[in-house]
């Protein structure tokens, strides 16, 4: 009970695990914004399907959500500005969770454009399973958000240097 007790602390605090953490869910991030910049178009109509925005606004947000998916994903990943990209990254993901429920309400099914898993046969209709997987990643965005320290990151050596210079 004690080991488990100070692995969450660690993780509270920030140790390896936030650091892989930090970094798994950056490259996810950048994948997503990477995969829907390959297709804005086909993006825009996934993001039609969702009935939340105008039609006059989807390309705009067909042009925007994976940028700010791709540099929020890239400063996690390397560890630069880490708690506003997690906040960033925690934003996006209860707006996407927010429509995905809103839909399932409505009784829609659709691909969610989430993350192109679709060129590898791996299934993203909305749904129950979609949900939780974006709440356990709400869920490391908010940890990374919380945690004091950030070990392996741009961050933690610029906080060496300005400790060396004191």
């Amino acid at each position: 009970m004690g080991f488990i007790k100070n692995s969450l602390r660690g993780v509270a605090y920030g140790n390896g695990v936030t650091a892989f953490l930090r970094v798994a869910i950056g490259l996810l991030f950048m994948w997503s914004g990477g995969a829907k910049m390959i297709d804005p178009a086909g993006f825009g109509k996934i993001i039609g399907f969702y009935g939340i925005l105008p039609e006059r606004l989807l390309p705009y947000a067909a042009a925007t959500l994976p940028s700010i998916e791709l540099l929020a994903g890239a400063l996690l990943s390397v560890g630069y500005r880490i708690k506003p990209a997690a906040l960033i990254t925690a934003s996006l993901l209860v707006i996407f969770i927010a429509a995905i429920t809103l839909n399932l309400a409505r009784g829609e099914r659709f691909d969610c454009g989430c993350f192109d898993l679709a060129r590898f046969g791996i299934s993203e209709t909305i749904g129950p399973g979609v949900i939780a997987r974006d709440a356990a990643l709400l869920a490391v965005a908010l940890v990374l958000y919380r945690a004091k320290k950030h070990v392996a990151s741009i961050e933690a050596v610029c906080e060496r240097i300005r400790l060396r210079e004191l």
